[in-house]
């Protein structure tokens, strides 16, 4: 009877480890998905993403700590570099730039979503 109570609780621990990911990947990635859209769109004021890209940036420094957990470092670390890198080109007024680092980034989220979440197809 013990090892039904022990195999319970190991289901109960994974699914919450589970929701608990999808919940913090989620989050993250929204605000990095709403920056791209705010780019992408031909009427955004340069302003606007230039306040955006700041919090994405301070957001992300909060938040990829705990993506660690769930995510591979290597698509963490491809994040962070096109954030850096976004912020930077706000900073100089080439938003030229800003609009290919955000495709580059939304397509990277789209991989992310599809790959790394754990979902039931991923495991076949």
């Amino acid at each position: 009877m013990s090892r039904i109570y022990s195999c319970f609780a190991l289901l109960l621990i994974a699914a919450a480890v589970c929701t608990a990911q999808i919940f913090v990947v989620h989050s993250a990635m929204d605000d990095v998905f709403k920056l791209t859209e705010t780019v992408l769109e031909s009427s955004a004021d340069k302003n606007t993403i230039y306040k955006q890209a700041e919090e994405l940036y301070s957001k992300w420094e909060k938040d990829k700590n705990k993506l660690c957990l769930f995510l591979d470092h290597d698509e963490i670390d491809a994040v962070s570099c096109l954030i850096y890198a976004v912020r930077q080109h706000c900073k100089n007024n080439n938003y030229d730039l800003v609009y290919s680092e955000c495709a580059k980034m939304k397509v990277l989220i789209d991989a992310i979503d599809d790959t790394e979440i754990i979902k039931f197809e991923n495991f076949f």
